[in-house]
């Protein structure tokens, strides 16, 4: 298997996982929001406060 396709297969495979874990959270009544370790630095906190007015516009 070329690296390439290596890649493909494990970021459709995480996808698949991130779905799963998505659609099983929200059953149980959380609302998944995911932050990656590079924006904790770089804004995390504008993503988390974007989050916020979204859900505030929005409702539970």
């Amino acid at each position: 298997m070329a690296n390439a396709e290596w890649w493909e297969n494990k970021i459709k495979m995480n996808r698949v996982r991130d779905a799963d874990t998505n659609r099983l959270l929200r059953e149980h009544g959380w609302e998944p929001l995911r932050i990656w370790e590079h924006d904790i630095s770089t804004g995390a906190d504008r993503v988390i406060e974007a989050y916020s007015r979204r859900r505030r516009s929005v409702g539970p």
